[in-house]
């Protein structure tokens, strides 16, 4: 009886002994976690500032919906189709320096339109697209890449890689820059 006694009182110690450990470790890692949770990144210092907003988020998915749809009217040469994409002052800035200023959109859609119809077809390759807002502004922007090949009249082919930012104020693009270059030769 006696070995029976000493048994239960062993095993029940050795599981006390066991039972308290897992909590102590388990207390600890919880501790561990909330130490862990409270950590704060190191703040980054950057060698510029900028001039215009560092502090940015994802925007809208449908203002980049819109600039796409205004990109696939380009392409099947129904500028006008896009007067409902545009506020109704616009300013915009081509890749060749050519400043569109301030003016109505149906100007800026009937000057484009008299260079898209100088053109047999053009076929966009879209590489990438993103909404974003910028936090301390207040505004909103969509940046679009990709790649513009061009047919002239002479079936001259021609292609440039366009970056495009367009700003969206009150659900409409009222300010555009495009950057180009040349693709690379293969």
């Amino acid at each position: 009886m006696k070995h029976a006694l000493f048994l239960c009182i062993a095993v029940t110690l050795l599981y006390s002994c066991s039972n308290s450990g897992t909590e102590s470790a388990s207390s600890d890692s919880t501790q561990v976690s909330a130490a862990e949770e409270k950590k704060t990144e190191p703040a980054i210092v950057y060698p510029y500032t900028a001039g215009y907003s560092s502090d940015f988020k994802l925007g809208d998915p449908q203002h980049a919906k819109m600039l796409l749809d205004a990109w696939k009217h380009w392409d099947e040469g129904k500028v006008m189709n896009m007067r409902s994409f545009f506020a109704d002052s616009v300013e915009m800035i081509w890749a060749d320096g050519t400043h569109f200023k301030k003016n109505t959109a149906d100007s800026l859609l009937r000057f484009a339109n008299g260079y898209r119809s100088t053109l047999k077809a053009v076929t966009s390759k879209v590489h990438g697209w993103i909404p974003l807002h910028s936090n301390d502004k207040n505004e909103d922007w969509v940046m679009i890449w990709g790649t513009e090949i061009r047919t002239s009249m002479k079936n001259k082919v021609d292609s440039s890689d366009l970056h495009e930012i367009w700003r969206v104020t009150n659900g409409k693009f009222d300010l555009v820059f495009q950057y180009e270059q040349k693709p690379p030769k293969n």
